[in-house]
């Protein structure tokens, strides 16, 4: 097909294509006027392009739990299994891709979080799609359905039951502790030691450090609407 174009790729700007004016979520901030340029939905595939369903390939999603309310600048939290290499996850809200991740070829159970920004879907209800493809071109998925919201004032947390701090043998102590937000998605945390020193930050969902002692710290987490937690926490209670 021209520029390599397969059929989701010609699926979705059809589908875009069906409405008259709008903001194109394909093309960033473009506005467009134009009339449907397909006829008609496509139905195959180029050649060695298709996807064949297997469901040896389990895909759960997460979160959001089904008819949760989410912002449009949330995180998904997704559990594949697969006989084979995953190589791409792909996210689609009422059939249309809004979001593609690329994994290594060797990865065949994946557990992650990605953040996603949806805003340029309306709020209302829709469908949520997480499509897995491994690297043999077979793929299985799994829907929700979900509410989305354009705003979001409520902190993100810490997820108790995976905080965890372990003793290592040079006697040093590893820090596991995993964010979450209820609506949208957690862009960034910093952890404080007793005298304030930054004693380490990122901008994901999941700190991992370490420490020489067990004490009480801060931490600070903002989300992607810049609603902040601060929690002191007593790293003795997570020790297993």
């Amino acid at each position: 097909m021209p520029n390599k174009m397969d059929l989701q790729e010609i699926t979705d700007r059809w589908k875009q294509s069906t409405q008259l004016s709008g903001v194109n979520p394909m093309s960033g901030k473009v506005v467009y006027t134009y009339n449907n340029i397909f006829v008609e939905e496509p139905k195959e595939f180029c050649p060695g392009r298709s996807a064949e369903e297997s469901l040896d390939i389990k895909v759960s999603i997460v979160k959001p739990l089904s008819n949760a309310s989410i912002s449009a600048k949330t995180s998904i939290r997704f559990d594949i299994t697969s006989p084979k290499a995953i190589k791409n996850v792909n996210v689609l809200v009422d059939q249309i891709q809004v979001w593609s991740f690329e994994y290594p070829s060797w990865r065949k159970n994946i557990s992650d979080i990605k953040s996603i920004d949806i805003k340029n879907i309306k709020d209302w209800k829709h469908t949520l799609q997480l499509i897995a493809i491994d690297d043999e071109w077979f793929s299985n998925s799994s829907t929700i359905e979900i509410n989305i919201t354009s705003s979001d004032k409520q902190a993100p947390f810490i997820v108790e039951d995976k905080a965890v701090v372990k003793l290592n043998e040079d006697g040093t102590y590893a820090v596991m502790i995993l964010f979450d937000d209820a609506l949208s998605a957690v862009s960034w945390w910093k952890f404080f030691g007793l005298s304030w020193e930054v004693i380490n930050e990122f901008k994901n969902n999941f700190a991992s450090f370490q420490v020489s002692s067990l004490s009480t710290i801060s931490v600070e987490v903002k989300d992607s609407y810049w609603n902040l937690l601060n929690q002191s926490l007593d790293l003795n209670k997570y020790l297993k």
